[in-house]
C-alpha cells in the first residue's frame, strides 16, 4: 500500500524486488485503496483501512479457493502502513469470529 495520494505505480519497485528475490511468492497489489478519488482518499485512515480489509478478505478466499493459502506479508510505505494496520483488525476479527463460531 503506497503513501498519501500515491499510485500504484509508486509500489511497482518493490513488486518487482520482491518477485526477483522470491520468484515463487504470489504478489499482489490493491487496487481499491489505490483507486480512489481525491475525496475518498481523505475519508482517513479507519475508512481506508476497512476498503483494505475488503480487498485482502475477497483476495483471500479467491486464493484458498485454487490452492492452499500460506504466509502473508503485507508491505507499506509512509501513511500506507498505518492502512496496513488499521486493516489488520478487522481481517484478525474475522479470523477469530470463525474459529470461535466453530466450537
Amino acid at each position: 500500500v503506497h503513501g498519501y495520494k500515491g499510485k500504484g505505480i509508486d509500489m511497482s519497485n518493490i513488486r518487482n524486488a520482491i518477485i526477483l528475490k522470491y520468484p515463487n511468492a504470489r504478489v499482489y497489489v490493491c487496487r481499491n485503496v489505490q483507486n480512489l478519488s481525491p475525496q475518498e482518499a481523505n475519508e482517513g485512515i479507519p475508512t481506508l483501512g476497512k476498503i483494505l480489509a475488503k480487498e485482502i478478505k475477497a483476495e483471500i478466499r479467491r486464493i484458498s479457493r485454487l490452492n492452499t493459502l500460506g504466509k502473508i506479508s503485507m508491505v507499506g510505505h509512509s501513511l500506507g502502513g498505518l492502512i496496513i494496520r488499521a486493516a489488520l483488525k478487522h481481517i484478525i476479527c474475522v479470523d477469530k469470529c470463525k474459529k470461535t463460531t466453530r466450537r
